[in-house]
């Protein structure tokens, strides 16, 4: 069956002959313009809503209020509106005050069904990838040019930092190995702590033992394994943990993306300042 389709129907007009009768009886007809607007037939035989009549056509937006009382009495004075805007700026400054409040509710109630997950995924997020990875990032970048002098060789230098970021290109590859192969009876704990030594060591490395451009790639790697070796692991827990609490999946995911932006703001800010109080060398 086709859809019903509205249709204007305009009233009913006197024929030729009824205009002549009316005329011979003394009366006058209406005319066409009398005859009032079209009527729009619905589904239900609803007719032309009141707002028609003050003009504008099918569509009730398009009819002028000034003279018409339906539309008039729609209208909303000016003090209303300043005390609408009012209201809403004191409901927007009374969000920010219990902003850290609502925060803390947040924060409590996913520790209530995910329990400790939570501090370590904010901590990967937040102080690990985001301001860590930010930090590191901006002193690897001095400490190639400036230490290494490598300013002059951009392409040898791309290459150095293209081997470094492997880690992060092989991703699945860890987390199959780590589903595979646990190390004392742990399938994540022990890559963490194993990627964390690693990391610790390249970055000391960087900082004190001076290294040719050739050695200094694999505690890059290293460097770049420590970062995304946890980044792995979280999500593989978080994705096990979701299937628990399915309704509070999503804002998990929010909480540890929201510590990541956090982080990165922070390391944006104070990165800069913080490898030219140091010197490359020492902060990386």
């Amino acid at each position: 069956q086709a859809p019903f389709r509205p249709q204007l129907i305009h009233p009913a007009r006197p024929s030729p002959r009824q205009e002549l009768r009316a005329e011979m009886s003394g009366a006058s007809p209406r005319s066409a313009r009398e005859a009032g607007p079209p009527v729009l037939l619905t589904q239900r035989g609803e007719s032309t809503p009141k707002s028609w009549k003050c003009g504008g056509g099918p569509m009730a937006a398009d009819a002028p209020a000034k003279g018409c009382p339906e539309r008039e009495s729609a209208g909303v004075s000016p003090e209303i509106s300043k005390a609408k805007q009012r209201c809403s700026l004191m409901a927007t400054v009374v969000g920010i005050l219990f902003a850290p409040c609502q925060l803390f509710c947040f924060v409590r109630d996913l520790h209530t069904k995910f329990g400790g997950f939570v501090t370590v995924g904010v901590s990967q997020y937040g102080i690990n990838q985001g301001l860590g990875n930010g930090i590191g990032s901006l002193a690897q970048r001095y400490f190639l040019k400036d230490v290494l002098h490598l300013e002059a060789r951009p392409g040898f230098m791309q290459n150095i930092r293209t081997a470094a970021k492997i880690p992060w290109n092989v991703k699945p590859v860890v987390g199959m190995l780590s589903d595979a192969l646990p190390i004392l009876g742990f399938h994540r704990t022990s890559y963490i702590g194993i990627a964390a030594g690693l990391g610790s060591i390249a970055y000391l490395c960087l900082g004190v033992v001076p290294l040719t451009a050739a050695l200094t790639v694999p505690f890059m790697f290293f460097v770049n394994l420590s970062i995304a070796t946890p980044d792995i692991m979280v999500d593989a827990t978080a994705a096990k943990l979701s299937k628990d609490a399915p309704e509070s999946a999503s804002d998990l995911q929010s909480l540890v993306w929201g510590a990541l932006s956090v982080g990165s703001v922070v390391a944006s800010a104070t990165s800069g300042k913080l490898v030219e109080w140091l010197r490359a060398p020492h902060a990386v």
